[in-house]
C-alpha cells in the first residue's frame, strides 16, 4: 500500500483514515482523536460534502461545506452560509486562493488541503497525494513513473480499452485488455407483419 497514514511537521504529527475508495475520513493530531473529519458523497468519489474540524479536545465546532465545479472544491462556506475561501485551478492545477470578494490572497485562511480534484495536498510542499504517486502542480508533472510502466504503450486510452466513457482508472494500475471489434450483423433480417413472414436479403454480402 502506498496510502500515506501519518504526516510528521515540525512537532505536530498527524494521522490519516481513509475509505475503501482511498478517501480520506478522519485526521487527527496527537492525541486529539477528533481533529478533523471528513463526510463524501457515496454516489462520486471526489464529491465531498463537509468536513468538521475541532477547536479545542473532543469538540467539532467548526464545520465547513463545500461547493465544486466537475471535481475541484471551489467554494468553502461556513453553516451561516458566509464563504471562507475560493479557490480556482487551471489545467494543470497551480491554485489561485481567493477571498469572499475574489481578492487574491496569499494563504489558505481555513487550511483546506483536499484542493485539485478533490486530492489530499501538502500544503507545505504543494504536492498532491494521488495514492500511488504524487503530484507536482509548479511542474504539472509526476515525479515517479506510471505504477503499469510501458504496459500502457502509447495508446493514450489503452487502458480503458478505448473506452474511456464508460471505463475508469482510478488508481493507474489497471492492465488493458484488447478488446476485439463487435463484429458487423451478417445474418439475414427477418421482418413480420401481417403478410406472411418473409427474408429480406443480406445488405452486406
Amino acid at each position: 500500500m502506498t496510502r500515506r497514514v501519518s504526516k510528521t511537521e515540525a512537532s505536530e504529527s498527524r494521522d490519516y483514515y481513509y475509505d475503501r475508495q482511498w478517501r480520506a475520513l478522519a485526521g487527527w493530531v496527537g492525541s486529539d482523536i477528533h481533529a478533523q473529519y471528513y463526510v463524501w458523497s457515496p454516489y462520486d468519489r471526489w464529491n465531498l460534502l463537509r468536513c468538521k474540524r475541532s477547536t479545542s479536545a473532543s469538540n467539532l465546532a467548526e464545520t465547513r461545506f463545500v461547493l465544486r465545479d466537475y471535481l475541484d472544491p471551489v467554494v468553502i462556506i461556513e453553516t451561516t452560509g458566509a464563504v471562507s475561501d475560493c479557490y480556482s485551478y487551471d489545467a494543470f492545477c497551480p491554485m489561485r486562493i481567493m477571498n469572499a470578494r475574489s481578492v487574491t490572497q496569499t494563504t489558505n485562511e481555513y487550511a483546506w488541503e483536499l484542493l485539485f480534484h478533490c486530492e489530499d495536498a501538502d500544503l507545505e510542499t504543494g504536492w498532491y497525494n494521488y495514492g500511488y504517486r504524487y503530484y507536482l502542480t509548479e511542474l504539472g508533472r509526476w515525479p515517479s513513473r506510471d505504477p503499469i510502466e510501458e504496459i500502457g504503450r502509447v495508446n493514450l486510452y489503452g487502458f480503458v480499452g478505448n473506452d474511456w466513457v464508460n471505463q475508469v482508472d482510478l488508481l493507474s494500475l489497471k492492465i488493458p485488455q484488447v478488446i476485439p471489434p463487435i463484429p458487423p450483423k451478417l445474418l439475414p433480417e427477418v421482418v413480420t407483419g401481417p403478410w406472411p413472414p418473409r427474408v429480406l436479403p443480406n445488405p452486406s454480402p
